[in-house]
């Protein structure tokens, strides 16, 4: 996992050098992290989605163009909620209740004594 990680963070130099940094940067960004992940002494914890895809046509055609990006969500998308706000301490109470109904599970049994 670690060399890939190292690999995928090399593969998208030729995206970062079309914002505009050098490639002593890069290459200072790539060695430092390395260095990082080499590192046995450090616990990396993360998640990460990815999808990577090519479309197709028939056999031997190129693929259709790829649809141009907006940055304005469609009406069909909805937005993720990150966080919430609450107005009011009893709207706050009221959503936590409605979120740990089911949460609540009975004790375990206690171990039975031997005699």
């Amino acid at each position: 996992m670690r060399q890939d990680l190292m690999s995928v963070q090399k593969a998208g130099h030729a995206v970062v050098k079309r914002s505009g940094y050098s490639e002593e940067t890069l290459a200072e960004w790539s060695k430092k992290s390395d260095e990082e992940m080499m590192d046995g002494n450090k616990r990396m914890w993360f998640r990460m989605r990815m999808a990577w895809g090519q479309r197709c046509s028939e056999e031997g055609a190129s693929a259709p163009p790829v649809p141009s990006t907006t940055d304005d969500p469609s009406p069909t998308e909805s937005i993720y909620p990150y966080y919430y706000i609450y107005t009011t301490q009893e709207e706050s109470l009221r959503e936590a209740a409605l979120r740990n109904r089911n949460k609540d599970l009975p004790e375990p049994p206690l171990p039975i004594a031997k005699t």
